[in-house]
């Protein structure tokens, strides 16, 4: 069986920033997104992975 994982465009990416940082959970900005917690999950961990790789980069420069 095939995963199927539905990409967030960039405004639901600034909605689930501006809502996380207002405390909501991920199941509440999920609702408001109409789409799954996982694939909100997995969008906040490739956020912070990016983030991640941008200062290593950015140090060893």
């Amino acid at each position: 069986m095939k995963n199927h994982y539905h990409h967030l465009s960039t405004t639901d990416r600034v909605t689930l920033m501006l809502m996380m940082r207002q405390g909501a959970s991920l199941r509440a900005v999920a609702r408001e997104l109409k789409c799954s917690p996982s694939t909100l999950s997995r969008e906040l961990h490739l956020e912070l992975a990016t983030a991640h790789l941008r200062t290593i980069i950015i140090l060893r420069c």
